[in-house]
């Protein structure tokens, strides 16, 4: 099982010290920092408790509360000093926040949700953030304010994105393989080139309906001829990457053509010499203005440091795992593939010089800055034998989850965000478990597991059995993905599998033949599959090709067909109200047929007919359980459908939906972060309540009488939903 480390740079050695401060201030939402043993700076105290909020809440019928400890840590995608070292910018999946040093003190805090990693501008004065569809704005460090926003260009998504070591450039490397580099102090377009050869936009793209999430959503893949941005995907293919002095850019297009860009020239400049496939097969970080780092995960040997644009190798690196640059070019971070550390590697002599945790890090001057991955933040001296400083992170947000899973009893809670996942007493909050990330999970009991984490290698996966009352893990198998061809995703107490044998691309093509499978969450053990749209002859058509819809937290998967698909008709000769629906309908392309089936079995479970004037692709989420039906669509409205009348109820602006088929009734999130419990049977409220923070996830207990309720500064609520509490509280 792998389980967090502390991960003191070696050779500094000191793991802790005595806490010497218990408050600081809380001057951004949902943040504390904690000081330990900081040199030659005062803390601000704050005045209020990080948990005061969630005493002072009076939420009627609650049974528990308590905070996820330790909290989960969220991936950090940047973690840098200021060019003057005044300054730390620590970013996860939510939030960048700007750390003042001296005091310590958070002094800016900006959303930022998967946003690219931000920069601070050369002079430490303002931060520069922007997003992946050409978004860019600039906030001010002295007072907070907002300074600039702009979308470059025409806007639209970027196949991979970055902004230069100082924010002064914006490249976008889009989805036909056309560079674009802004100068975002005037909004113009620095540079535009093919990188490679230029994608042909009458080429069919295969893009994926799913994104990690612990959410219900449409499963496999669709074509479409339009570039599609998808990073969790496009990360493996593409690249853009600037010099420390943002004259040179490199960019690594498809099917694995790099080009470097000379900047002040405007104009291409071939790689050569042993740097040529260096961007196409190895990791590569630049090492000041005319070195380039090169680490070949197979052949360490081979892992070098050569001088650009000419390409001629300078010295031998030891180095094998993915490469970052540093604020001092004299040192790299290397992060190995199969460690849970990292090393800082001095550029001059090739060699590590420090230890760390395999999380984020930076060096400015002879200082060293990384975050373990229990979330504290480490300062120290290269070559010193202690920490200066060792700081809690801001705390992160539960905003984004990849996975969750409730015990039936609402003992155990499993939950994953980016960069870490965690198994929870739901009563204390209590972690009994940690891995670095967690994909997937279902709980058949309170005190037995299964989850998905990943393997050693690149797309592969284990199932892996946790049993807390003895705390131990067993019965792990293992499971690999082929990106479009074959994947697996959590169902419930199945593993769903995409498999398709053989790929069509037909110019009218939505979706080609593919074979759903069925796999035991517990064994892997083969349960049952459906072959859809196996004849080639009209696969240029929609028939009997439905989109898959997946449930992590019921027994249920969804199908969805076109009204007048042959599948939609073979439902109906199953279903008696959705013949009735059927029968004198007017039907046409848009109008949509949902098929339940048993996770387990594959066996038939209900149908409804949908007419909303968009296909089944366009809705977000589709489960069931009981004798209901939850469609959610454009994320803000929730539609609730009995399998057994075809009776339909709709609401607006809720998202987030859950559903109790035992005691019929449908909790949703509403603007503000109220939770509503609807009674599907009467069409009523059935309960409002208003938390601290914001409502990112629900589940009702096997009994329907209990609800858990995870807000976003990571506490975990129960609540006794069995009585009626009325429209208002």
């Amino acid at each position: 099982m792998d389980r967090p480390q502390s991960g003191s740079p070696l050779p500094i050695g000191a793991r802790g010290a005595k806490l010497r401060c218990r408050k600081a201030l809380l001057s951004a939402p949902l943040l504390a920092l904690c000081c330990v043993g900081y040199s030659g700076s005062s803390l601000a105290k704050s005045q209020t408790s990080p948990d005061a909020g969630r005493q002072q809440a009076r939420i009627p019928n609650l049974i528990s509360s308590a905070r996820l400890r330790p909290p989960l840590v969220s991936h950090v995608s940047e973690l840098r000093f200021s060019s003057d070292g005044r300054y730390l910018l620590f970013q996860d999946t939510s939030y960048v926040y700007v750390i003042g040093l001296n005091p310590v003190r958070i002094q800016l805090s900006v959303p930022a949700a998967y946003d690219l990693p931000a920069r601070f501008s050369k002079d430490s004065a303002s931060v520069v953030v922007a997003s992946s569809d050409m978004g860019v704005s600039v906030w001010s460090l002295s007072d907070g304010k907002l300074l600039n926003h702009q979308v470059l260009g025409d806007g639209g998504d970027c196949s991979a994105a970055t902004l230069s070591p100082y924010g002064q450039y914006y490249a976008c490397l889009d989805g036909y393989s056309i560079l674009h580099v802004f100068d975002i102090s005037t909004g113009r377009e620095k540079f535009k080139g093919a990188v490679g050869q230029a994608m042909d936009t009458r080429y069919p793209f295969i893009v994926p309906l799913h994104r990690q999430t612990a959410f219900s959503q449409a499963f496999g893949y669709q074509f479409t001829n339009t570039p599609y941005f998808y990073p969790d995907l496009y990360s493996y293919l593409q690249k853009v990457e600037f010099s420390p002095d943002a004259r040179y850019l490199v960019a690594l297009g498809h099917l694995g053509h790099a080009e470097m860009v000379d900047l002040s020239g405007r104009e291409v400049v071939h790689l050569s010499g042993a740097m040529r496939h260096t961007p196409e097969h190895d990791s590569f970080a630049f090492a000041g203005p005319n070195l380039i780092a090169a680490a070949d995960a197979d052949r360490a040997k081979d892992s070098a440091l050569f001088s650009f644009p000419n390409g001629a190798t300078v010295r031998p690196l030891d180095v094998s795992g993915t490469l970052a640059s540093t604020g001092n070019a004299a040192y790299l971070i290397d992060y190995p593939e199969n460690s849970d550390e990292g090393t800082v590697v001095s550029v001059q002599s090739g060699k590590p010089v420090a230890t760390i945790a395999k999380s984020a890090a930076d060096v400015w001057g002879d200082q060293l800055i990384y975050l373990t991955q229990d979330g504290v933040l480490i300062l120290a001296r290269i070559g010193g034998t202690r920490p200066e400083l060792e700081l809690r992170s801001p705390l992160s947000t539960a905003e984004i989850l990849h996975a969750a899973a409730v015990s039936p009893g609402l003992k155990t809670f499993a939950v994953g965000v980016p960069g870490q996942g965690g198994i929870f007493d739901v009563a204390t909050g209590q972690r009994r478990d940690s891995f670095q990330a967690l994909n997937g999970a279902w709980c058949e009991s309170d005190d037995l597991c299964y989850l998905q984490i990943p393997g050693e290698k690149p797309l592969e996966f284990k199932i892996t059995t946790l049993n807390l009352l003895s705390n131990a893990t067993s019965g792990a198998w293992f499971f690999a993905n082929e990106l479009v061809r074959n994947e697996d995703i959590f169902s419930g107490p199945v593993m769903l599998k995409h498999y398709a044998q053989q790929i069509y691309a037909y110019p009218d093509a939505a979706r080609f033949p593919f074979e759903l499978q069925a796999l035991d969450a517990k064994t892997g053990k083969f349960l049952w599959n459906c072959p859809f749209g196996g004849d080639t002859s009209r696969i240029n058509r929609r028939e009997n090709v439905p989109v898959v819809f997946t449930d992590p937290q019921g027994d249920r998967v969804v199908l969805g067909w076109g009204a007048k698909d042959s599948g939609a008709q073979h439902a109906a000769d199953r279903s008696p109200a959705l013949r009735r629906a059927l029968h004198g309908a007017k039907l046409s392309v848009h109008d949509s047929v949902f098929e339940v089936l048993d996770d387990r079995t594959g066996n038939f479970a209900g149908a409804a007919l949908v007419q909303t004037g968009a296909g089944a692709e366009s809705f977000n989420e589709a489960f069931s359980e009981g004798d209901w039906l939850i469609l959610a669509r454009a994320g803000r409205n929730i539609i609730a459908i009995s399998l057994s009348t075809g009776a339909q109820i709709q609401e607006q602006n809720v998202y987030n939906p859950a559903i109790s088929g035992t005691s019929n009734l449908l909790s949703a999130v509403a603007d503000g972060g109220k939770l509503v419990l609807y009674d599907l049977k009467t069409n009523s409220v059935w309960a409002q309540y208003t938390f601290p923070t914001a409502v990112v996830y629900s589940h009702f207990s096997a009994d329907g009488k209990r609800l858990l309720v995870l807000t976003m500064d990571q506490t975990v609520y129960v609540l006794d939903v069995s009585h009626r509490l009325g429209a208002a509280n």
